[in-house]
């Protein structure tokens, strides 16, 4: 990742490497659906924050991001080793195990809601997620890019990372339409905007503000940071 986070000052880039020794020590003999070391996944995603230019505890969230759903590290270890705001956004992107799908789906957009780098991580993880997608069996693969059209997609959208909704929506509607997009507008409008009513506007507002105090320049995947 050292290319990636070069943006980084040398403190947060050590910080970086420590997180991926820290995932790659609890995430060891795990492997993904497609035979590859699981911690190649986390790496994955936080080189996408990295690619995004978020900050240096965005960009370690991401490397930790499972290790406390997956892994029998928990939150206060994570706390110990990387402070209070790393584990503050592991902690708002791990899923209860007992959760239903309705209700991971409803915490997403709560969760983004009071802090939009919590959105954006579960952006670049289903990001991640879809690029991979190849190695999993067609039925979880068409639940996977049902999700992906019907929340995250308009979730980046109203976040206003276009770029990523246009990729999720590629990639998804490859799964769930293959012969071509054709209704697929009319079926995934409805539900964006139903996405779109659960941020309320003063949230919006907020996620925007937060966004703008945050970074000094649009991130690399919003539309106004391409030339």
């Amino acid at each position: 990742m050292d290319r990636a986070t070069k943006y980084l000052d040398d403190k947060s880039r050590n910080e970086v490497a420590a997180c991926v020794d820290f995932a790659a020590r609890a995430h060891r003999g795990q492997r993904r659906a497609d035979g590859s070391p699981f911690v190649t996944h986390p790496i994955a995603v936080a080189t996408i924050l990295a690619d995004m230019e978020m900050d240096a505890a965005t960009v370690c969230a991401g490397v930790l991001h499972d290790t406390v759903e997956d892994t029998s590290v928990d939150i206060d270890d994570i706390f110990r080793a990387f402070g209070g705001d790393v584990a503050a956004l592991v902690n708002g992107v791990t899923d209860s195990p007992t959760a239903s799908d309705a209700v991971k789906r409803a915490a997403v957009l709560e969760a983004a809601g009071h802090e939009w780098r919590i959105g954006v991580l579960k952006l670049a993880d289903r990001l991640h997620n879809m690029r991979t997608l190849g190695a999993m069996p067609r039925p979880k693969r068409l639940k996977k890019a049902t999700e992906t059209l019907e929340v995250y997609a308009p979730l980046a959208e109203k976040l206003g990372f276009d770029r990523i909704a246009d990729e999720l929506v590629r990639l998804g509607a490859s799964e769930v339409a293959p012969a071509g997009l054709g209704g697929l507008a009319r079926r995934v409008s409805p539900i964006a905007a139903l996405v779109a009513a659960a941020i309320a506007p003063a949230a919006l507002d907020r996620i925007l503000l937060d966004m703008n105090d945050s970074l000094e320049r649009k991130p690399a995947y919003s539309d106004a940071a391409v030339e």
